[in-house]
């Protein structure tokens, strides 16, 4: 299954509220509410899975910008391997002068 990034972006964009939180005690149950507190985003008997829904939205977007980091440096990668190509380094190791030494030490 491959993920469709820029349908979660939107479907993140689209949410009625940017902060969630959660009010309420395992007596009562828990409601996940918005930051204005005037909808009740999710009704819930369990604390922690009240907690999940109420940070799902930031946690969400974090994940996006880490994927969207991650997906750059692979782009750097690329561009620093694209450089030694198979027929180049085939040339060379006929000929015994090829060598290959990459040293990429941190990508951030």
């Amino acid at each position: 299954m491959k993920l469709d990034l820029n349908l979660i972006k939107e479907r993140l964009g689209e949410t009625s509220f940017k902060e969630a939180y959660v009010k309420g005690d395992a007596w009562k149950g828990y409601e996940v509410k918005d930051e204005n507190n005037d909808i009740v985003l999710a009704e819930v008997s369990c604390g922690t899975d009240a907690e999940f829904f109420a940070n799902a939205r930031k946690d969400v977007t974090e994940l996006l910008v880490e994927i969207d980091r991650l997906g750059g440096n692979l782009e750097t990668i690329y561009q620093l391997t694209e450089c030694v190509t198979t027929k180049d380094f085939a040339k060379r190791s006929l000929d015994g002068t090829a060598t290959l030494d990459i040293n990429v030490t941190r990508i951030i």
